[in-house]
């Protein structure tokens, strides 16, 4: 049961930063016409996020979220689904939805996460996912991985790059020469308004026509499309807006190495942390829940095929993450105070954990 101190939500991940002021002002004016659909269309949206991406108007789409391109994706492509894992679940899960037939390829490898499918694998596939930087491990795919992907299958491959802003790395430039290949993105992260259920996709001419003659017509809301407008228009906001978490990021990973539990080197909006036992994770994931810090533990919904001594933190404000090292320091102190031993002596007797897949 959470205790009477805020609660602090760090487990989805959206953005620990207010929207810019261009976004609010864009949502509060879009208000006043709530009342009709948005009929003026999406070419304003789209030809500023083709311009944002690099791409041609054609090979642009927005969606109602990362959510919907996901099932409208796997409903057109999705017979048989190929999944590295651990990743994002919502793949498995929407796939699973559709009675498809699903392979998870294991890509934790001790604590390395690569994406290496086998050729039987591509050739059994009709669409293959890939979340770049991963998720929940915060991993860049290297581009060339992704190229042998899409050279090695007929499969339609999604790359999620949901975490662009953070992570800086895309293969948007390679829609106009595979036409397999579909990239996904969110204004949730980086962008901030992930309660709006903003996103799209990056492909083909081809394969956006399949996609919007999918859609509902409206998939998009008006208050939805008046913030992708403005936040477009917002990009320096955003951009300082990102260097800033990336550095609260890069210090609350210091922090965990420093107290001896183990944070990956993420290129996103979160931390993955791996502790030194089951015990020791558990006990600290229920004591930051009761204490008002909710996080992500290794969970088959959240995460496809996470198991092992994980937690995945998100990013929320400078604050919340002090908050957060000073509820994790005492919580991995008090664990280790009650086993009547140093997490050092812990370490001295036995191996240290590998990670599973």
């Amino acid at each position: 049961m959470f205790t009477d101190k805020k609660i602090i939500h760090l487990g989805y991940s959206g953005a620990g930063y207010d929207p810019s002021p261009a976004v609010m002002d864009a949502i509060m004016e879009s208000l006043s016409k709530i009342n009709s659909y948005p009929y003026e269309g999406y070419d304003e949206l789209e030809g500023l996020i083709a311009e944002y991406c690099n791409v041609g108007r054609k090979n642009v789409m927005v969606t109602n979220g990362g959510d919907e391109a996901i099932g409208i994706i796997t409903a057109l492509y999705g017979s048989r689904v190929l999944i590295p894992a651990p990743t994002y679940g919502e793949y498995a899960y929407l796939a699973r939805s559709r009675g498809a037939e699903i392979r998870f390829s294991n890509s934790m490898h001790g604590d390395t996460y690569e994406v290496s499918f086998s050729d039987e694998e591509l050739g059994w596939a009709s669409l293959v996912w890939i979340c770049n930087p991963n998720n929940p491990t915060g991993t860049i795919v290297p581009r060339a991985t992704i190229t042998r992907v899409l050279e090695n299958t007929k499969a339609t491959v999604v790359v999620d790059e949901a975490y662009y802003e953070f992570s800086g790395t895309s293969v948007a430039d390679l829609v106009g020469s595979h036409d397999n290949l579909i990239i996904l993105r969110t204004f949730s992260k980086g962008f901030g308004i992930a309660g709006l259920r903003l996103g799209y996709i990056l492909a083909s001419s081809e394969v956006i026509n399949r996609i919007r003659n999918a859609k509902q017509e409206f998939n998009v809301s008006r208050v939805a499309r008046a913030a992708g407008i403005a936040a477009m228009k917002s990009r320096s906001y955003y951009s300082e807006r990102v260097e800033e978490a990336k550095r609260v990021r890069d210090d609350f990973e210091r922090h965990c190495n420093s107290i001896g539990i183990t944070a990956f080197k993420s290129n996103a909006g979160f931390v993955f942390v791996k502790f030194r036992d089951m015990g020791e994770m558990e006990y600290v994931h229920s004591t930051l829940m009761s204490n008002g810090l909710v996080t992500f533990g290794p969970s088959d919904s959240e995460f496809s095929g996470l198991s092992g001594p994980y937690v995945r933190i998100a990013l929320g404000s400078k604050n919340d993450m002090e908050r957060a090292k000073s509820e994790i320091s005492k919580a991995v102190a008090d664990y280790w105070a009650e086993k009547g031993r140093s997490p050092e002596n812990k370490m001295q007797l036995q191996e240290p954990p590998e990670a599973e897949g």
